[in-house]
């Protein structure tokens, strides 16, 4: 049995071959990951942070017609005619889709990347076009003011090629030949009247926005536009490219924009999210040393379910996580009798700390129980630097792997305290411990449920921010923090928030 046809493992290109690995990678990141857990939450659409988990897909979300996702695996065509042949045969009336790009191409019509902040004057217009799309009014977001939006530009603008050629924005638009049109001080003898805004996360190419103009849209602009889109990506394939990807797909629920989607050859999907650091075989020798271990990966990878029933869902998945990640320790994971290096540990940290809060901080104590082996949290003060940290309880396992200047069992005054995402029931009795602990700076991972203990809301998009959790700490327990601040982590549809505060000594 193989993955399921309709599940698409995403993989964000994180630290992987050819990313810059830089602050505005994680950012795009971050953002994505962010926003399908919103996405998730409130539009109750299926997302999974493991293999197993999607690889046992709820009945119910199997009925639904409802999809993360419109994906279009670029592997499926060799070339753009083939491309057109499959979305030739889509449409009751055959051809329509190759009708409306020849008829754009006829009008003298054509699509390329262009510099965003060049066609800003045409954007607006763009924008201001159609009040009504979709059945529905356009939204605030678009109608902003030309000066709102950045104005006209004083000056030509070159399109430079992006930092990180695997997490970056761009845009392409359709163009209509317009002799002597100007964008403010530039003449640039076309008009803009539709675009794409995209943007590259990893091996995948989002449609984040998709608009043409209203005066040009029955000349079939948005499917040329498409399609010399696709062609590009079929013949100057971009290194690690492999799906464009639309916003979700709600079928036979009715979504007006389906039809569009599916003539231009994007199918649904639901969606996996496993790895910040994808593991690809080969590019660091890493190899599996464990053959029972590596054997049931290979297998729940290749679509075969029946490791989760022998091995237990739970191992399964952290073997696969750390295989995708770049595991080479025994097995893929680390249990009783194994001890990993500091070296896998740093390779099996995730992207999901907020780095920033450990600037100047020379020592650290950590209370609440640890994560296995330390992957999530104490990884990230090794990778700082830190000498001097004080880690609560005996952990004979981490002594062997941290630095010799660490110590563990009772905690003691550091610049910074740590507790490491303690349940709702245990927070509020550590969390004064912890500030006294606190000679500069106090970190706490709070839960969904715990800030709803604190009175504050954390579902989908409603979430409170660092002043307001420092707020109800003040009021809750008296700890007045200053220069507060919270940083989502994404952690499954439960949610981890890091927050951040200033002791103040």
């Amino acid at each position: 049995m193989g993955i399921d046809q309709h599940l698409l493992f995403l993989n964000d290109g994180l630290g992987g071959p050819g990313c810059a690995d830089g602050p505005e990678c994680e950012r795009f990141v971050f953002d994505l990951r962010q926003g399908f857990l919103n996405y998730a939450l409130t539009k109750r659409l299926f997302l999974s942070y493991g293999v197993g988990e999607a690889l046992r897909l709820p009945p119910e979300v199997r009925e639904s017609g409802v999809h993360a996702v419109a994906a279009l695996d670029l592997d499926r065509f060799q070339a753009i005619d083939d491309a057109l042949d499959a979305a030739r045969a889509i449409t009751a009336k055959k051809g329509r889709v190759t009708r409306e790009v020849d008829r754009a191409r006829r009008k003298g019509y054509v699509a390329r990347p262009f510099p965003w902040a060049l066609h800003v004057p045409d954007i607006h217009a763009i924008h201001h076009s159609k009040p009504i799309r979709d059945g529905r009014p356009m939204a605030a977001r678009y109608l902003k003011s030309l000066d709102e939006m950045g104005g006209a530009p004083a000056g030509p603008i070159d399109l430079v090629a992006p930092p990180c050629p695997r997490h970056h924005d761009e845009a392409w638009g359709v163009f209509e030949p317009s002799p002597g049109h100007r964008q403010g001080a530039v003449t640039t003898d076309a008009r803009l009247v539709g675009y794409i805004r995209l943007r590259r996360v990893g091996d995948t190419a989002w449609y984040r926005r998709i608009l043409g103009h209203g005066d040009h849209l029955n000349d079939g602009i948005m499917y040329l536009l498409h399609f010399e889109l696709l062609r590009h990506c079929l013949e100057r394939r971009p290194p690690g490219l492999r799906h464009l990807l639309y916003h979700h797909w709600r079928d036979p629920r009715g979504d007006t924009q389906n039809t569009w989607k599916r003539r231009c050859l994007f199918e649904p999907r639901w969606v996996a999210m496993e790895t910040d650091r994808p593991w690809v075989a080969g590019d660091d020798g890493a190899t599996p040393t464990d053959p029972e271990k590596a054997a049931a990966v290979d297998a729940v990878l290749a679509g075969d379910p029946s490791p989760f029933g022998t091995r237990g869902p739970a191992a399964v998945d952290r073997w696969c996580r750390a295989r995708m990640l770049g595991g080479t320790a025994s097995g893929f994971t680390f249990e009783a009798g194994q001890t990993p290096t500091l070296d896998d540990l740093l390779r099996l940290r995730t992207r999901d700390f907020p780095k920033g809060a450990l600037a100047g901080i020379a020592s650290a104590t950590v209370l609440g129980p640890p994560r296995a082996f330390g992957i999530e949290t104490l990884s990230h003060l090794a990778a700082a630097g830190m000498a001097t940290v004080v880690v609560a309880g005996p952990a004979e396992s981490l002594s062997a792997i941290y630095p010799t200047s660490w110590t563990f069992g009772a905690p003691s005054p550091a610049d910074l305290a740590i507790i490491d995402e303690p349940d709702s029931g245990t927070v509020l009795d550590r969390l004064p411990e912890a500030a006294g602990l606190a000679a500069r700076r106090l970190m706490v991972g709070l839960r969904r449920s715990t800030l709803n203990i604190l009175g504050l809301p954390a579902d989908g998009h409603a979430r409170p921010g660092g002043p307001e959790v420092a707020r109800a700490l003040r009021n809750r327990l008296g700890l007045a923090l200053g220069d507060p601040r919270l940083t989502y982590r994404h952690r499954r549809d439960e949610g981890t928030y890091w927050f951040t505060g200033e002791t103040g000594g």
